[in-house]
């Protein structure tokens, strides 16, 4: 647990002190990795976790079209999916040149690794927000809201993951 104080507290001490601007545009490339991870206080066991990783291109200065792999499983290695998504993106650098806030909408496709399961296809909306430590660097934050396809399928799933993008 020091350990990880230490990764963020040396985070947000480059944030502070480090001039930088982010500066996406026409025909940049960017790729992100993120993650997220659950468990549940009241049982005292195991988790889930999701991995992701994305590669979006800039078709305008605001506008980014994408795909992206992903794995969702449990600690205890009893489920496993595998996904791929598409996605588009709305961002808008601020003034500050380092907060740039994005809207979206995905689509994601997942298999279950174990034989005999039923894979789902999801639909949904996305927010979020990139703050750039470097002109080429930043860590996102996002929310995800997704319902299934599939008739039947009752609800949704409300996703929030952190991750780090870089531009090219």
């Amino acid at each position: 647990m020091a350990k990880c104080r230490l990764i963020l507290a040396s985070l947000l001490f480059i944030c502070l002190v480090v001039p930088a601007n982010g500066q996406m545009e026409k025909g940049d490339s960017e790729v992100q990795f993120s993650g997220m991870f659950m468990t549940f206080t009241e049982t005292g066991g195991g988790g889930f976790f999701m991995v992701q990783g994305r590669y979006g291109y800039y078709i305008t200065d605001n506008v980014q079209l994408g795909i992206g792999p992903s794995y969702m499983g449990d600690t205890e290695g009893a489920f496993g999916m595998l996904g791929l998504s598409a996605f588009g993106n709305y961002v808008i650098l601020l003034e500050d040149g380092k907060t740039a806030p994005y809207g979206g909408a995905q689509f994601y496709r997942y298999e279950p690794v174990q034989a005999g399961a039923k894979g789902s296809s999801l639909i949904g909306l996305t927010g979020g927000v990139k703050y750039y430590m470097t002109p080429k660097t930043a860590i996102d934050g996002n929310a995800n809201y997704q319902f299934a396809l599939e008739s039947g399928a009752g609800g949704g799933v409300l996703l929030f993951l952190v991750g780090f993008s870089f531009l090219f």
